[in-house]
């Protein structure tokens, strides 16, 4: 069957993993389907809606490699796409829910809304509309309009019955209508509500699936009803669920890592985030080589995912990021580090750098990071003394022509060990002494990078006899090494 499916952001900030996902897991049953996928806008709430906001999300998604059929940007035959402007649908729909005798209008203040949870929430009451204007008669509403009230509308809900529904996650679902309570179809201010504007869309835009969050089954139950009040057909749900940060919040409360753009930024690849969005939930077949959302299509299961809540993971996803950044072929790879490390002081072949980087670095930014240390010289507080000393003078060989950093580097763990030198503290404070820290590239690496002169003039630095007054190599003209050879 192909069916239609749509992502229905509200444009109330950045775009994160868990959005995200929604995204992706409604695109992939579209795309299995042969069907069509759908971008809405969901902008009724029009006090939380941020400028830019909807830009933002739109490169994110075409970032990730997802594309709309339908949308804002794109057309199509049910636009417009953006809720804001199909309000002449909305008032159809309440139009027709007043003839029926569905909704009644509520005149009750916000104030006298409010004291009314605090005295459900006092008695143990899960709040919930007492119902108070739904038996109003009609010289009462006459004379509150007379006295400047403008009501909201409620619909009207069915005492004692079930509202029952099948969901691709979460399986059979069952709600009360005892316990939801008559709510608000449209605003005060004449504005529908998320709810009818929903079910009204998705009817008018023949949507088949509706792919969402977990956090809308108890919305879910009421559009049901307003579904059949309207008399019009409703899609099948998938509600996911949700997605906490480690220890156990809303993910939009974590401590950074959530939102895309942020990820972008740190210099993580679509293909790292898109595999790491599948695994949410839902499990990634060992070793699929996932570079785009088309290799997950073939695959894919909504009725596979599971229905307990998705932990973000940074180190995870740092991890598979580091899979696929080392798997870049080279001229992507060169690209990419184009983008986040800057070009490397004189002497400093750039090129060797990134290569000795790439094995060590999860990100964008780790490579600029990395990066940086390498071509900088290291502060005066790195110093190296005693048998480590010994031994690195013992490695380096006098003449810049036999320069192999392989060589090099395996003579120096032998001359470690031999001066009773742990080789791994050795190795670490080498490596400090080449690039400012303990961990990085493999010392051959460095060695590569840095050549005789480079490497010579940093350990001069780093010992404890004064470096040379011009404070360039310790190499001489003729590439004999003056720390080598005393």
């Amino acid at each position: 069957m192909s069916e239609r499916t749509r992502f229905a952001p509200a444009p109330t900030g950045l775009l994160h993993v868990g959005g995200a996902r929604t995204a992706l897991f409604s695109w992939l049953v579209a795309r299995q389907s042969g069907g069509a996928f759908l971008l809405r806008i969901e902008d009724t709430d029009v006090e939380r809606v941020r400028a830019g906001a909807e830009d933002a999300i739109v490169e994110d998604l075409r970032w990730l490699g997802l594309e709309w059929d339908e949308g804002p940007d794109v057309g199509g035959p049910y636009a417009p796409y953006r809720q804001s402007e199909r309000t002449g649908l909305y008032d159809a729909a309440i139009s027709r829910l007043k003839d029926a005798g569905a909704v009644y209008p509520c005149y009750c203040t916000p104030e006298e809304l409010a004291a009314a949870r605090v005295q459900d929430e006092a008695a143990g009451r899960p709040p919930r509309y007492r119902g108070t204007c739904r038996g109003r008669s009609a010289v009462e509403r006459a004379e509150l309009e007379r006295a400047g009230a403008r009501p909201a509308w409620r619909f009207a809900v069915e005492p004692g019955r079930s509202v029952v529904f099948d969901d691709a996650v979460h399986g059979a679902m069952r709600f009360s209508t005892d316990d939801i309570g008559d709510f608000v179809v449209v605003r005060a201010d004449g504005r529908a509500t998320y709810d009818l504007a929903c079910v009204v869309d998705d009817a008018q835009m023949e949507i088949s699936v509706a792919v969402r969050g977990d956090d809308h089954l108890a919305n879910t139950a009421r559009q049901v009803l307003l579904a059949e009040a309207l008399g019009v057909s409703r899609p099948r749900y998938a509600h996911l669920p949700l997605v906490t940060g480690p220890g156990g919040e809303p993910l939009s409360k974590s401590a950074g890592g959530a939102a895309i753009r942020e990820l972008r930024s740190d210099g993580f690849l679509p293909s790292a985030v898109v595999e790491y969005l599948a695994s949410l939930g839902w499990g990634v077949p060992q070793g699929l080589d996932v570079r785009s959302p088309a290799d997950l299509v073939p695959i894919f299961a909504i009725e596979r995912v599971s229905p307990s809540p998705a932990t973000h993971d940074v180190s995870r996803l740092r991890a598979i990021n580091a899979r696929h950044l080392r798997r870049l072929p080279a001229d992507e790879f060169a690209a990419f580090a184009d983008r986040f490390v800057p070009p490397m002081p004189a002497g400093i072949d750039r090129g060797a750098v990134l290569e000795a980087v790439r094995d060590e670095a999860q990100t964008g930014a780790d490579l600029a990071r990395l990066a940086q240390r390498i071509a900088q010289r290291p502060g005066p507080s790195t110093a190296l003394a005693g048998p480590v000393l010994e031994a690195v003078r013992a490695s380096l060989p006098e003449q810049c022509a036999r320069w192999q950093p392989e060589t090099i580097a395996a003579r120096l763990k032998d001359e470690l060990a031999a001066r009773g030198v742990p080789v791994k503290d050795g190795m670490h404070a080498v490596r400090a002494a080449l690039m400012g820290a303990p961990d990085g590239p493999p010392i051959s690496a460095l060695l590569a990078v840095l050549g005789p002169r480079e490497t010579a003039a940093r350990i001069s630095a780093a010992s404890l006899t004064e470096p040379s007054a011009s404070g360039d190599s310790d190499v001489s003209e003729t590439g004999e090494s003056q720390t080598a050879g005393t």
